[in-house]
């Protein structure tokens, strides 16, 4: 059977069996694979809707079919909607669902021949909204039990971790506030650390209102980490995973409240 042949039964094999374990791993294939989240923690107001897109890095294989099911504490926040992004796995494996019942999110995605996706790429995005206040509380993958993310490529499994997404819901905001604390400035900060993976990113408005931060790509594609009013002088902090991004120029930008426009630069160089 020649090697493409191979690659195609196998891809049909996933489609027909979704969200099961991968039933044979071969010898040399590294399970080195990621899913990750932009952003990987955040802060948010209850009342507030926001977004994480989720990335996959295909790692040390390419991949060629991604399952993916992630839980969440329906206490604290509502999942709104899930939505594909026009990734290389170009073929739904099963319907985006949401499962409130459950607090589960699932989606499945496949390619069934070459090109196989090599380099990360941007997968979903899913939207909620923060119902109830509490200090921490996570999206996660439950990769020890069934249904749970996969990620695979000729037959063998490819996903080394899955990582969480934590996130801090503050109290409301009440009412149309407008104020500004003495002596407070807008401002932007991009702490990361040389070959850390993790880039700690913060903000923090003059004056309260309705503020915007994103983050834009070389493609002008854009990912939204806030877009809610912020107090004055709070400080918002938020974490990005830098070895799930495509590699590239990135520009973060934050559009505050009385008109002001900060902004930082980064570039990945991961491969």
């Amino acid at each position: 059977m020649s090697r493409k042949k191979h690659r195609f039964l196998n891809a049909v094999l996933f489609v027909f069996l979704p969200f099961t374990l991968v039933l044979y791993t071969g010898p040399g294939h590294g399970q080195s694979g990621k899913i990750a989240g932009l952003p990987q923690s955040l802060t948010v107001h209850v009342g507030q809707p926001f977004e994480v897109t989720f990335f996959v890095d295909p790692g040390e294989m390419p991949v060629s079919v991604v399952d993916f099911v992630l839980s969440y504490e329906t206490q604290y926040l509502e999942a709104v909607s899930v939505d594909r992004i026009n990734s290389p796995l170009d073929m739904n494996q099963i319907s985006s669902k949401i499962v409130p019942e459950e607090g589960k999110i699932i989606y499945g995605a496949f390619k069934l021949n070459e090109p196989w996706p090599e380099a990360p790429f941007a997968f979903v995005r899913i939207k909620f909204k923060a119902i109830q206040e509490v200090p921490g509380t996570t999206l996660r993958h439950d990769l020890d039990k069934m249904p749970f993310s996969s990620m695979a490529f000729e037959g063998s499994s490819t996903l080394g971790s899955a990582s969480e997404i934590n996130i801090n819901i503050l109290p409301e905001i009440v009412g149309s506030i407008v104020d500004a604390k003495p002596g407070t400035v807008s401002r932007l900060e991009l702490l990361w650390p040389e070959d850390a993976p993790i880039a700690e990113l913060s903000f923090a408005v003059r004056q309260t209102g309705k503020t915007r931060l994103i983050v834009k790509d070389e493609e002008k594609s854009e990912f939204i980490l806030y877009d809610h009013t912020a107090l004055s002088g709070e400080l918002y902090s938020m974490q990005i995973d830098t070895q799930v991004l495509p590699d590239g120029k990135y520009t973060v930008i934050l559009a505050g409240p009385e008109g002001s426009s900060l902004s930082k630069e980064f570039i990945v160089t991961n491969r």
